[in-house]
């Protein structure tokens, strides 16, 4: 084969080591030769080891995914994929075969989005969509024919409320359960982490997600799942700034909506959103936003892209601040996507229109390239070389040449796009 066909890929060299490899098991194993998906499969080999991994695992098996011209999964076709799913076998089966059906239609998002038909919002949404009904699905599996989960809800937080995951992205969340701490409770309470521990197992099919449920009251040393009562109490009363930051983002993806919002779920909103002098409310922005930095730091000779200098958590602390100065008065801005919120400042005139064409751009590519660093591997990697002559491979995921001037070239719009994140951070909260 001419040489030339890897040169599209991200590695070159790594994808024409993978379908050389992929050839001989073709031939050995007589599968389907199918020369029309040569193109996608190269690229995949030369991006992503865990989606190559996936590939050979699942080998001629694995081609409808190739061959599938649908698009981006929506969340019925979502649903109607896990809904294949046989109930009557075992726990363990069940769910093997929804680690397989979340592989496949994550690498449907993959190839779309290295065709690059889509924006970073729609891919950010449909690997939500994937996410949010892998969960609801484990739930289901775990709780078939039972009534435990009749009082059960579960909050989505952070990006995973806002459709923004991405590659790699944890699940954030927050159990909460009506009724007083009981038998039944203590039961649910089993159940659920057994749940969440066999969806983050690791097996051939790789892990479903990990889970984080770090945002429930008290952190870690609060209880699993939490009483619906006392977590309305634990939000109604004076919080902390980074935990009113927190709620911003959170969705109920599990329960009965009605019956949240009756019981009192819209007081915690109204207590989040309450009034506060707005100087000291940019002085405590900032100072937490380098709060963050300080205690995350950044490894030497490396740009965090996310929680660095001018990094994604910038925009998050811009976005933060607008929602909650405009709280009262303007329940527009009560959104928990990033740039929804960034589109309603526009739309408000609280941005101009370079300032919100900017902050929309940044996040577009710091987005696109946290999903490239962690994509390979699927872990949730955020930093990358101060010294650009190292992110060849990144550069051309990225757009640009691998040689000097496409270097340069990547090196100069990241360094850009940190330093407007910045100065927009202290223009509009400082």
């Amino acid at each position: 084969m001419n040489a030339t066909i890897f040169n599209n890929a991200w590695d070159p060299t790594l994808a024409a080591n993978s379908f050389t490899r992929w050839q001989e098991v073709i031939e050995k194993e007589n599968w389907r030769y199918e020369p029309a998906i040569n193109s996608n499969l190269i690229k995949v080999f030369g991006a992503s080891w865990y989606f190559t991994r996936l590939i050979f695992f699942h080998g001629n098996l694995i081609l409808p995914v190739f061959e599938n011209k649908n698009g981006l999964p929506t969340q019925n076709y979502i649903e109607n994929a896990f809904k294949q799913i046989d109930t009557s076998l075992s726990i363990d089966i069940q769910f093997e075969k929804l680690r397989t059906i979340k592989n496949k239609l994550m690498l449907t998002i993959f190839l779309a989005d290295l065709a690059e038909e889509y924006s970073r919002q729609e891919i950010e949404q449909a690997l939500t969509l994937l996410a949010i009904s892998s969960f609801k699905q484990a739930l289901f599996i775990y709780f078939q024919n039972s009534d435990y989960c009749d009082n059960l809800l579960v909050l989505a937080m952070g990006r995973m409320a806002g459709l923004e995951m991405n590659y790699g992205s944890d699940l954030d969340m927050v159990f909460l359960s009506y009724g007083k701490l009981d038998d039944q409770f203590y039961k649910l309470s089993q159940k659920i982490l057994t749940c969440i521990r066999t969806i983050a197992h690791p097996s051939p099919e790789g892990l479903l997600y990990e889970i984080d449920t770090r945002l429930r009251p008290h952190g870690n040393s609060g209880t699993l799942i939490t009483r619906f009562e006392a977590f309305i109490l634990y939000h109604s009363e004076p919080r902390e700034l980074w935990e009113k930051q927190m709620m911003t983002r959170c969705k109920l993806i599990f329960g009965d909506e009605q019956r949240l919002y009756k019981n009192g779920f819209n007081h915690v909103i109204d207590t989040i959103y309450n009034k506060k002098d707005n100087n000291y409310l940019a002085s405590q922005i900032y100072e937490m936003r380098k709060t963050v930095e300080q205690q995350v730091g950044s490894p030497y000779g490396k740009h965090d892209v996310k929680k660095g200098v001018g990094g994604i958590r910038d925009i998050d602390f811009i976005k933060h601040y607008i929602q909650l100065k405009h709280r009262v008065d303007d329940f527009d801005f009560r959104k928990t996507s990033t740039r929804k919120v960034l589109h309603t400042a526009y739309a408000k005139k609280i941005f101009d229109e370079k300032t919100h064409n900017t902050l929309l751009e940044n996040y577009d590519f710091l987005k696109k390239l946290e999903a490239r660093l962690r994509v390979f591997d699927m872990k949730a990697i955020d930093t990358i070389d101060k010294d650009f002559t190292n992110n060849k491979t990144l550069a051309r995921s990225m757009g640009y040449e691998a040689n000097e001037n496409g270097l340069i070239d990547f090196q100069d719009e990241f360094l850009s796009k940190i330093k407007s994140n910045r100065e927009l951070l202290q223009k509009i909260v400082v």
